[in-house]
């Protein structure tokens, strides 16, 4: 009978002798002092498992916190990047039009470069005219030869002339 615990009708009951029943109860007595340490022992573990279920909720709660600030900073550095991407946008438009304008100014100042050139040459020529003519005056003061004086200038003026209309043409 220990460690069962058997259905026994009133009428078993009156027919067990005296120290059968002191058995039964005694049975029935570790079988409650055992249930009553497994409910304990249950609690307990109860306890335990709540103990660990709130500090894991505190975890979670910590970490939701954490996720929160984290998404809280991403979005902050979204912003800064979308905001940077902006600038570098705009700076490379900036970059864009300096280029044209550049390039517009290069072609300006070749062309500038070429009418100085022209400039320059034609300031060559007056230069040389006025030497050959100051040159004739002198010759003439000198007693040198007129005449050949002359001719030398008017040779001097037919190259220069056609040095010039060469130019002219090459640049059309």
């Amino acid at each position: 009978m220990e460690g069962r615990i058997a259905t026994v009708t009133e009428k078993e009951l009156h027919r067990l002798s005296r120290q059968d029943l002191l058995q039964l109860l005694l049975a029935q007595s570790k079988e409650v002092s055992r249930q009553r340490a497994a409910i304990e022992e249950l609690k307990s573990n109860a306890e335990k498992d709540h103990e660990l279920i709130d500090r894991l909720k505190g975890k979670l709660d910590d970490k939701d916190a954490s996720l929160e600030t984290l998404k809280h900073r991403l979005d902050e550095k979204d912003e800064t990047i979308a905001h940077l991407k902006r600038r570098l946008d705009a700076k490379d438009e900036t970059m864009n039009k300096l280029k044209a304008d550049a390039e517009d100014m290069s072609g300006t100042m070749e062309f500038l470069r070429s009418r100085l050139d022209e400039k320059d040459a034609a300031l060559d020529a007056a230069r040389a005219r006025l030497d050959l003519l100051t040159g004739v005056s002198t010759s003439v003061r000198s007693g040198k030869n007129a005449e050949e004086r002359l001719q030398e200038l008017k040779k001097q003026v037919a190259r220069e002339e056609s040095a010039e209309a060469e130019q002219r043409k090459e640049e059309a």
